[in-house]
């Protein structure tokens, strides 16, 4: 009988059948036959190809043999992607926390505009800087954030739709709104314009609850009620401490009044701008002592540091400077101290002066108001370049000869002068005190001196 056990392989790949022991006969490997060939007793039984051929197969590399390497792998990544999107989903919202504590968030410009003129309100509008995001690229929803400064609230703002892009800067513009300040945080708005005017940088607060959406392997992933906790430094006015004359003027003075005009260019150094600051009132000082006040009307700071001057200051500073105009009168507390600064300025002399702002009326804005309260606006009046003195004309001269080498001379001269109150206000030059030098040519041949003159009349008139 035939026994498969009986049945060997060589190297040849050969199979060897036997009926009887001890003894092996080779026979061939291979048959195209579909079924067994008869043989008698003793013969040689071939195996169909198929069967063969399916016992030289080597097994499958995986899952029990059923796949092959290259679909073992493609079911691994397959299931490693399902188990990473299943993650995100799990581990989403610390993901999105983490991404928005670690992203840096700046004000690259704040306006402010349209004060109330009986609240604390006015429109702000915004660009901000959102940097250091990653790991995913994703949007922040729109949302409402308050506004705190040393933990209290002042208001809300609400922030736009914002996408990011992981590694990248992003740059996105908040609309003009409506922020109207908490009425009981009126106190701390003080405090912080204060700081926003005195200071070089705030820190405020935002705080508001974010949705988060990014999109991983084709899926788009939603996290909601993300907590948004931001301290944000914005770059402020630092003092307003280069401020420069542009104009210094009398001459629009009246009969009445001593009337000075002033320009003066003011650089800022921060991203804030604001376009209305109403009517802000100033004291002028010179040495401590006071001299008049001045009124600006409807004053701005609308050019920021990044900003090109105002026109008018651009010999100045190319960029940052805004022009103030200021008009009021001079009332000296100290009359002593004013004949100093008038007598420099009339000689073309530079001296410091400054403007105070009044307390309690600083600003016409309420908003303002407290915190415009004894801001120094220091700067130098720069000398007046026009010559007081005109000409010099003599109507008559007496000559008396002393000796061979000497003589004197009596002389009636008619001084011209510059009037520097202006046209419409004369002035009354009531003593002169002068000496000159008499020559000819270019030789010095004596000295006059008229000594101290007291003349009680209006004598200098518009073009005298």
């Amino acid at each position: 009988m035939y026994h498969p056990d009986d049945q060997d392989e060589d190297e040849g790949g050969g199979i060897y059948s036997s009926s009887m022991p001890g003894k092996k006969k080779k026979g061939k490997g291979r048959t195209k036959s579909s079924s067994f060939d008869s043989m008698e007793s003793g013969g040689i039984l071939s195996l169909p190809a198929e069967v063969e051929a399916s016992r030289r197969k080597k097994p499958k590399a995986c899952f029990c043999g059923m796949l092959t390497k290259v679909q073992c792998g493609l079911v691994v990544m397959a299931v490693m992607a399902v188990m990473g999107a299943a993650g995100v989903f799990v581990g989403g919202p610390a993901i999105a926390k983490n991404e928005l504590d670690n992203s840096e968030v700046s004000f690259t410009k704040l306006s402010m505009s349209n004060p109330s003129s009986t609240d604390y309100s006015f429109d702000v509008a915004a660009d901000v800087k959102i940097a250091n995001v990653h790991p995913l690229d994703g949007t922040m929803g729109e949302m409402d954030v308050d506004l705190y400064f040393d933990d209290v609230k002042l208001g809300t703002l609400h922030m736009p739709p914002i996408d990011v892009k992981a590694g990248k800067e992003t740059y996105k513009s908040i609309d003009v709104q409506r922020f109207n300040v908490v009425e009981t945080a009126y106190d701390k708005w003080d405090e912080f314009s204060t700081a926003m005017l005195n200071d070089a940088v705030v820190n405020w607060v935002l705080k508001g609850t974010a949705s988060v959406s990014s999109t991983m392997l084709g899926i788009t992933m939603d996290f909601k009620d993300i907590p948004f906790n931001k301290e944000i430094p914005l770059t402020c006015f630092d003092g307003l401490n280069d401020v420069q004359m542009s104009v210094f003027d009398l001459t629009q003075s009246t009969p009445d009044e001593v009337m000075v005009e002033m320009s003066i260019c003011i650089e800022n150094p921060s991203d804030i701008s604001i376009e209305d600051l109403g009517s802000l009132y100033f004291g002028v000082h010179y040495d401590g002592a006071y001299m008049g006040n001045v009124t600006s009307q409807t004053s701005k700071m609308q050019v920021t540091k990044d900003d090109p001057s105002d026109p008018e200051c651009a010999a100045i500073g190319e960029k940052s400077y805004n022009i103030v105009e200021m008009r009021g009168q001079l009332q000296p507390a100290d009359n002593a101290k004013a004949d100093v600064l008038m007598s420099r300025y009339l000689a073309g002399m530079d001296t410091p002066v400054s403007a105070i702002a009044m307390s309690p009326l600083a600003d016409s804005i309420p908003l303002f108001n407290n915190g415009m309260q004894g801001l120094e606006l220091a700067t130098t009046l720069i000398g007046d370049e026009t010559a007081l003195v005109t000409g010099l004309d003599f109507e008559s001269a007496t000559i008396f000869p002393i000796d061979e080498d000497s003589m004197s001379m009596t002389m009636i001269a008619l001084v011209s002068m510059t009037n520097p109150l202006g046209d419409d206000s004369p002035m009354n030059i009531r003593t002169v005190d002068m000496t000159v030098n008499m020559g000819y040519g270019d030789t010095v041949i004596g000295k006059g001196e008229a000594g101290v003159l007291h003349n009680p009349r209006i004598n200098c008139r518009p073009s005298s």
